[in-house]
């Protein structure tokens, strides 16, 4: 059995600033692999980030995880990701 999966959503409150293992592992693996980040403090911050993550959305506002997770499989789907592997 194939599963699709089109983008990852962690949220930051359960990662710690020095271990991004997850991500990391995610992008190793598939690396056109959106990866979204939930931070309830600055969704606007990018400094300290990973390269691993894609987009940072505020968990305060759905309406900003809506538009980020829109904006990455917009742009997944233009660059012609492919849906099972990197």
């Amino acid at each position: 059995m194939s599963s699709h999966i089109a983008a990852v959503v962690l949220d930051a409150a359960f990662m710690r600033e020095a271990d991004w293992t997850v991500a990391k592992s995610l992008k190793l693996i598939r690396p056109s692999l959106p990866i979204l980040l939930l931070d309830g403090r600055d969704a606007a911050r990018r400094d300290g980030l990973p390269e691993w993550i894609d987009a940072v959305a505020s968990k305060e506002s759905h309406e900003d995880v809506l538009a980020r997770l829109k904006e990455l499989l917009a742009t997944a789907s233009a660059a012609g990701a492919d849906s099972t592997f990197g």
